[in-house]
C-alpha cells in the first residue's frame, strides 16, 4: 500500500519541527492502496516532506512503477534511486543525507496574502555566469494557508 504509507507519513510528523524526509525502500507496486498518487503526493507537499524513493530491483521494464516513483520525489523536492537486490544501499542513505545537509530554505511573501489552501506554483531560476553549472532541485510550488 505505497499511496497509503506515503499519505501515513503525515500523521507520523505532526507536531515535528525541522525538515521532514521519508525514504521509501521498495520496488514501487502498489497493492491495496485506498489513497491515490495524487492525494498521497498532496498530503506529503501539505506536510512538506521530501520522498525519496528508493527502487529495489526495479528492470526498466517497469515503466510506471519507475515513473510513480520520479514523480513523487520531484513533486516534494527529494530524489530517486535504484538498486539491485544484492546492492548495499548505504552509499544511498549517504548521499541523501548528504543532500538533506545541503538544502537551503527559501522564503518569500506572496503578493496575494493568506489563500484557501490552493496550489500556488513556483519557479526557483538561478542567474550569473555559473548558472548553466549549478542545479536546482525544488518542489514546484506549495499549499496556500
Amino acid at each position: 500500500a505505497l499511496s497509503d504509507s506515503v499519505a501515513a507519513a503525515d500523521a507520523h510528523f505532526s507536531g515535528t519541527e525541522g525538515r521532514r524526509a521519508v525514504v521509501l525502500l521498495t520496488d514501487g507496486h502498489d497493492e491495496g492502496s485506498e489513497r491515490r498518487l495524487q492525494a498521497s503526493i498532496e498530503a506529503a507537499q501539505r506536510a512538506d516532506i521530501a520522498l525519496y524513493p528508493v527502487a529495489v530491483d526495479l528492470s526498466m521494464n517497469y515503466f510506471r512503477e519507475h515513473w510513480i516513483l520520479k514523480r513523487m520525489a520531484e513533486a516534494t523536492g527529494g530524489q530517486f534511486w535504484t538498486i539491485n537486490m544484492r546492492g548495499d544501499p548505504s552509499h544511498i542513505y549517504e548521499e541523501i543525507a548528504e543532500d538533506l545537509r545541503a538544502q537551503y530554505r527559501i522564503t518569500y511573501e506572496p503578493l496575494v496574502q493568506g489563500g484557501s489552501g490552493e496550489w500556488r506554483t513556483i519557479e526557483v531560476r538561478l542567474k550569473g555566469h555559473d548558472a548553466k553549472h549549478l542545479r536546482v532541485r525544488a518542489r514546484p510550488g506549495y499549499f496556500s494557508r
